[in-house]
């Protein structure tokens, strides 16, 4: 269908299904600003005849996980390290991740930072929305004795405002690194750890 060039973005993520007909995904790392000291990523719209238009550009963030469609038609996703250019870093500038949002017409929010008070850090594998309305998704580490560490990996609950809540440890016997999260037709979240 299309061919990443660079300037439309580099390595790309999982494809999800828009509710206007178009595809929707990010990319890992270029995009088409020539002058960003860091070029971390897209969010692009593809039509089924491969034709891409670049939603978004980062230029700070790594966008390594999928997107999700939320029930609003906006997309949420994850990126383990950096910011969203213009929006309020919390105090002392330390981010290890955020959760985001970025409407179809390409306005990225930052929903929330992931710092050290929060006990888990390095968001991975993307987000998936609850029938509650909440968005659930895992972080690769916990905060430990003053840095990253697996063995604090956890599941935590987004609120659409950005609140976040642990709902549950992972590490060690449990493993780290949670992907493939879904939510099944019983309404329960399954998904598998490294």
């Amino acid at each position: 269908m299309h061919a990443f060039n660079g300037t439309d973005g580099s390595y790309p993520n999982a494809l999800v299904a828009g509710p206007d007909g178009f595809f929707y995904g990010s990319t890992q790392s270029a995009g088409p600003n020539p002058t960003a000291v860091f070029q971390s990523g897209t969010i692009f719209r593809i039509a089924t005849t491969g034709a891409l238009t670049t939603v978004a550009a980062f230029e700070h963030e790594f966008l390594s996980s999928d997107l999700t469609v939320g029930a609003d038609g906006d997309l949420y996703g994850t990126s383990e390290r950096g910011w969203v250019e213009g929006s309020n870093l919390p105090p002392g500038g330390n981010t290890f991740g955020l959760a985001f949002r970025v409407t179809r017409t390409g306005v990225v929010t930052a929903l929330h930072y992931f710092v050290p008070e929060d006990e888990f850090v390095l968001p991975i594998g993307g987000l998936v929305q609850g029938r509650d309305g909440f968005f659930y998704g895992g972080t690769s580490s916990g905060f430990v004795n003053g840095a990253p560490d697996y063995r604090g990996a956890a599941m935590f609950r987004l609120s659409p405002d950005g609140q976040v809540h642990k709902v549950a440890g992972l590490g060690g016997s449990l493993g780290s690194q949670p992907s493939g999260l879904m939510l099944a037709q019983d309404g329960r979240l399954y998904g598998t750890t490294g």
